[in-house]
C-alpha cells in the first residue's frame, strides 16, 4: 500500500489512507511512505479499517486502507530498501501478467481450431495465424525479461531497478497486445462476460497503472542507464 499526501506516523502509529490497495484482504500489509519509510501493519491492528473498491476489472481484490492511530511496525527508513520493495512489487506483477498473457494465447489459438466460419476453422485463416504468430514471439521475448528480472532479485543484483522498469514496461505492452487480439480473435463472444477473455482484457488495463506505467518506466529505464 502507498499511503496519500496526509499520512502520519509517530513512530509507533499510523494515520492517513491508501487507496487501490492489491489484494487489499491479505493478512499483512506493507505501507510504503512518502519519506523512504517501509512499515508492517497486521490485518488485526486497531484502527485499521478496509474497504472494497469497484475497479474495471472484476478479478482482483482492490481496496481502501484507513488508518487511524493504527499500531505499525517500521521495517526499514533505507531509501535503497523502499524502492527494492516497489521494485519486487513490480516483477511480481509482470510474473502475473505474463501468466495471464500465456494464457489468453492458448485460449485463443485452441479457439480458432474449433470455431469455423464459411464451412473451416478460423485458425486457417492466415490473418490469425499472422495475429497468433505476433503474439506468440512477444510473449516469449516477454519471458526472457520476466526471467532475467525474477534471477536478479533472487540474486540482490544491483540491476534490479533496470530490469523491474524493464520487465514492467515491456510486460505492460505485451499484456494490452495480446489482450486486444485475444478479443479480436474471439470475436463477439470475447466481449461478453460469459466468456473469461474479456475480463483479461480490464485486468490488462488496471495492471497498466499499477506500480507505474510503460511511460514511466521507459523514462526511469533511461535515466538509470544515464540517458
Amino acid at each position: 500500500a502507498r499511503a496519500d499526501a496526509g499520512f502520519e506516523w509517530d513512530g509507533a502509529r499510523l494515520n492517513g489512507k491508501a487507496l487501490f490497495v492489491i489484494d487489499y484482504l491479505a493478512d499483512y500489509v506493507l505501507v510504503a511512505t512518502s519519506d523512504k519509510k517501509i512499515l508492517l501493519v497486521s490485518s488485526a491492528a486497531d484502527g485499521l479499517s478496509r474497504k472494497a473498491l469497484t475497479t474495471v476489472e472484476k478479478t482482483r481484490r482492490t481496496g481502501e486502507l484507513v488508518f487511524k492511530n493504527t499500531p505499525a511496525e517500521l521495517i526499514s527508513e533505507d531509501p535503497n530498501v523502499y524502492f527494492r520493495v516497489l521494485d519486487a512489487g513490480r516483477v511480481m506483477l509482470a510474473a502475473d501478467t505474463l501468466g495471464a498473457a500465456q494464457n489468453m494465447i492458448d485460449q485463443s489459438v485452441a479457439y480458432a481450431k474449433v470455431r469455423e466460419q464459411f464451412n473451416r476453422p478460423i485458425g486457417s485463416f492466415q490473418a490469425l495465424k499472422h495475429r497468433a504468430a505476433e503474439m506468440f514471439c512477444e510473449i516469449e521475448l516477454s519471458k526472457s525479461v520476466v526471467l532475467e528480472a525474477l534471477s536478479a532479485l533472487d540474486e540482490d543484483s544491483d540491476q534490479v531497478p533496470k530490469l523491474a522498469s524493464l520487465a514492467k514496461a515491456r510486460l505492460t505492452d505485451t499484456y494490452n497486445l495480446v489482450s486486444s487480439e485475444a478479443i479480436q480473435m474471439h470475436g463477439g463472444i470475447g466481449m461478453t462476460d460469459e466468456h473469461e477473455i474479456g475480463f483479461f482484457m480490464k485486468r490488462a488495463r488496471v495492471c497498466e497503472h499499477s506500480f507505474g506505467n510503460a511511460a514511466y518506466h521507459r523514462n526511469r529505464y533511461g535515466e538509470l542507464e544515464g540517458y
